[in-house]
């Protein structure tokens, strides 16, 4: 007995059953990547975006707000989170030992861009000297009635010929604002985002400045009162080296107080030899 099958029956039957099992594993392979992606964005993509957000609203010093389902859900994650926090507490005690160092110190200590002259630090001292000056342009808030750079700026003494810090510049000043006099010291760093800065360490030497004026100014007149005696006067050190001789002492010693001083401090200085 002889049986057959016509062809396009059999190919018809065949391609159904081929396609039927492609419509099957096309719909198994889409569930299986909808599940791969709704447990990638579960596991991974939500938790990373919730752990940027809450970086990103965190302030110094406070603790990362996250969601309890986060803070309890997937080892690694927690295990990332509890290092950002622990690396988060160690940079605030930086900072804040930092503050407390040179908010501590009797001097007036400021950071400043050397190209557009913004103050990025200011301590607790020159805060109180000059208000809230953080972020705002340093000849306008350090200084009175300036509108563009103090022309006695250091900036240019600060760097080398290569644009790189040139050590430490020190100086003397009287501010335009509170009177008061400044030993200052100026320097070029480095700041923490690798452009060059401007740090100014200001001493307020006012009375050490009042009481050099005032010394001068009573040798000068210690020096007018001798000149007027009669009686010749004439002082030295613990050495017998001359220091002041008067007018009448010039006429006895028939010589100037100038050759006078200038004559005992050489022979001094002989005999040492």
């Amino acid at each position: 007995i002889y049986y057959s099958i016509p062809r396009r029956e059999l190919t018809a039957k065949i391609r159904r059953a081929v396609l039927q099992q492609l419509f099957i594993l096309f719909l198994f392979s889409l569930l299986l990547l909808l599940m791969m992606i709704w447990q990638g964005n579960r596991f991974f993509s939500r938790p990373v975006s919730r752990l940027v957000t809450a970086l990103e609203n965190s302030r110094p010093g406070s603790p990362l707000a996250l969601p309890s389902s986060m803070t309890s859900g997937i080892r690694e994650f927690q295990t990332i989170i509890e290092a950002i926090s622990s690396r988060d507490e160690m940079v605030t005690r930086d900072a804040e030992r930092f503050q407390a160092v040179l908010d501590g110190l009797d001097s007036l200590v400021y950071v400043a861009d050397m190209e557009t002259y913004e103050v990025l630090f200011a301590n607790s001292v020159c805060s109180k000297l000059f208000g809230e000056v953080v972020g705002k342009t340093c000849y306008r808030v350090l200084q009175q009635g300036q509108d563009s750079p103090c022309p006695f700026c250091t900036n240019h003494l600060l760097l080398d010929e290569q644009g790189r810090p040139a050590g430490v510049h020190i100086w003397e000043f009287q501010n335009t604002i509170n009177g008061e006099w400044y030993g200052l010291r100026d320097q070029a760093i480095h700041w923490v985002d690798g452009r060059i800065v401007r740090m100014e360490i200001g001493t307020n030497i006012t009375e050490q400045k009042v009481g050099a004026v005032r010394l001068q100014e009573e040798k000068e007149r210690l020096a007018v009162t001798l000149r007027s005696i009669g009686e010749g006067v004439i002082t030295t050190d613990i050495e017998g080296r001359v220091e002041l001789v008067n007018r009448a002492a010039e006429e006895l010693l028939g010589c100037s107080q100038q050759a006078a001083v200038s004559y005992t401090h050489l022979r001094a200085h002989e005999t040492v030899l």
